[in-house]
């Protein structure tokens, strides 16, 4: 596989040797590497293919796979943090819910236990 370079002013290009800046197996990074040099078609499929050691079916199954992720990353999306899933949100309320009625409780049987010691202490004062 060789990388493409152009004849433009400035600095070089790297093509598809910019694959090996990112982290990854050898095999996925010579998979993405063919991948792109087929789609530019820089270099024939048949090359690609004997580099690989796949045959056409693999290897167009693999470029499409590339190419939706690819489309996929691409897609546009709102700027800044994303917010909290929905489902977080309503589990965060269902768990205050529970606590919110667990403390109502909790205070009822407070209530009711100060209730029963003052009636007690009436009937002791008789």
């Amino acid at each position: 596989m060789s990388t493409t370079t152009y004849s433009r002013p400035g600095r070089p290009t790297r093509g598809v040797g910019r694959i090996d800046d990112y982290e990854g197996s050898a095999i996925a990074k010579a998979r993405a590497k063919a991948v792109l040099l087929a789609v530019a078609g820089d270099e024939p499929i048949t090359e690609q293919l004997e580099a690989l050691g796949v045959c056409r079916t693999r290897f167009a199954r693999l470029r499409a796979r590339a190419l939706l992720a690819l489309i996929e990353a691409m897609e546009p999306r709102s700027g800044g943090r994303q917010p909290r899933g929905r489902e977080e949100g309503v589990q965060q309320a269902v768990t205050a819910s529970e606590e919110c009625s667990e403390l109502h409780r909790r205070l009822h049987a407070a209530q009711v236990r100060e209730e029963a010691s003052a009636i007690l202490a009436y009937r002791a004062a008789d």
